[in-house]
């Protein structure tokens, strides 16, 4: 038995390690605990008993993020928790903007956006979309720029 077998590892040898383990023991059986994509990709057809359910889906050769979402239950894992966050408030403020209707609304609008570039202001980019989205819904308001 080894616990999290992966967890020393570089993922390049994370994806070899099984592989390596059986082919130098081939009599002996492996039981290893891991939360590594790696590892799950590595593994061949009846290799992987999940501990949370049945697994339904083919999982060798998939790669890491259909793994990690599909199997391992972790949503978007190609994006970090913030960047996951920063995609989620744009698009509540989207929303939000496209609902607006009346000067108050706006001005709502405005202090959103405030929040968000205090929040992200290292990303002018996403900062400069935001704002030119509002500029253009005040302009459509009428409101003028």
């Amino acid at each position: 038995m080894i616990d999290e077998l992966d967890l020393s590892l570089h993922p390049e040898w994370q994806r070899r390690i099984i592989n390596t383990l059986t082919e130098l023991f081939p009599k002996v059986q492996f039981i290893c605990a891991s939360h590594s994509p790696f590892i799950i990709q590595s593994l061949k057809e009846g290799q992987l008993i999940s501990m949370d359910g049945e697994i339904r889906d083919e999982y060798a050769g998939q790669s890491i993020e259909d793994i990690a979402e599909d199997i391992m239950g972790v949503e978007n894992p190609q994006y970090s928790a913030e960047k996951q966050e920063m995609y989620e408030l744009a698009e509540d403020y989207f929303a939000a903007l496209e609902q607006a209707d009346k000067k108050e609304d706006l001005d709502t609008m405005k202090e959103k956006l405030n929040v968000l570039t205090a929040r992200y202001g290292d990303n002018p980019a996403y900062y400069a979309y935001l704002n030119q989205k509002y500029i253009d819904k005040k302009a459509e308001m009428g409101s003028g720029r």
